[in-house]
């Protein structure tokens, strides 16, 4: 897919300034002043000063009341924490993806919720000739197949609302969406410990995922394989779903989960 160039046209130049105010600070200069930043960054400081309120007001820069100079806002560290916990989780999972792939040869993919959807952040694909292809960074409805559902099932009740209370009349496939029988899909993975899907994203493919848990206890991700549903036997089913739930406990053991500290299940 070709990506679009950026041009000044698509800049939104209040955004544009906000960004450059925030790039100003530094470990030399922490905290900065309406007339440094005036100065600086060429602009009116009634300019500079509405900017700073109006990121002041989302948390990304405080103000300092004893010298009325700002510094940048805790909201960035935990936008920056979620950052670094994405690539610590790719880095964490990526070999035992790759172990995980070598012994179902299926492909395996790395999921993430991310506003109401399911997003591929990692792959490993099969050897195999008939294989499941997936796009990093492909967008997919939570409520379709087993890597969305089982993000679905373990999201907080909040989102999970969100998502229930903006689903469609038909699914992904055409089929009408069924609301009841979706919550109770939701209950049976949460009491499993992982998803088990066939035909729902792709008529001719099964998958089966299971989740990962971060040091919190909270939902961080969720491990899939995926393939051919005439490969998933009830024999082979049982062993790739086994072989899936070892993976994402280690994974998630890795990224500091406690189980004896956590009221949630990875398989049973």
């Amino acid at each position: 897919m070709k990506v679009k160039k950026t041009t000044e046209r698509d800049i939104v130049q209040a955004v544009d300034k906000c960004i450059d105010i925030l790039f100003s600070f530094s470990p030399e200069q922490p905290e900065l002043g309406i007339t440094e930043l005036s100065e600086r960054l060429g602009l009116y400081k009634s300019t500079v000063y509405r900017l700073l309120k109006t990121l002041e007001y989302r948390g990304l820069v405080t103000k300092n009341e004893q010298n009325q100079k700002y510094r940048l806002g805790l909201r960035l560290f935990d936008l920056g924490n979620i950052v670094i916990s994405q690539i610590e989780l790719r880095s964490v999972a990526l070999p035992l993806m790759r172990e995980l792939s070598a012994k179902t040869r299926e492909s395996v993919t790395l999921n993430i919720a991310s506003n109401g959807e399911r997003v591929c952040i990692e792959k490993v694909e099969s050897v195999e000739d008939i294989r499941n292809f997936v796009q990093i960074g492909l967008h997919n409805p939570l409520y379709v197949g087993a890597s969305g559902k089982v993000l679905l099932a373990y999201l907080p009740e909040e989102e999970l609302e969100g998502v229930l209370g903006n689903l469609g009349d038909k699914d992904a496939s055409g089929r009408p969406m069924e609301r009841d029988k979706l919550l109770q899909d939701l209950e049976e993975i949460r009491r499993r410990g992982y998803a088990f899907t066939h035909g729902e994203r792709n008529k001719e493919s099964a998958s089966i995922s299971a989740p990962i848990f971060d040091h919190t206890g909270r939902l961080a991700a969720g491990i899939g394989v995926s393939g051919p549903y005439t490969r998933f036997t009830f024999e082979r089913a049982t062993l790739i779903c086994q072989l899936t739930l070892d993976t994402a406990r280690e994974i998630s053991y890795r990224m500091g989960w406690k189980p004896l500290q956590s009221t949630v299940n990875i398989g049973k």
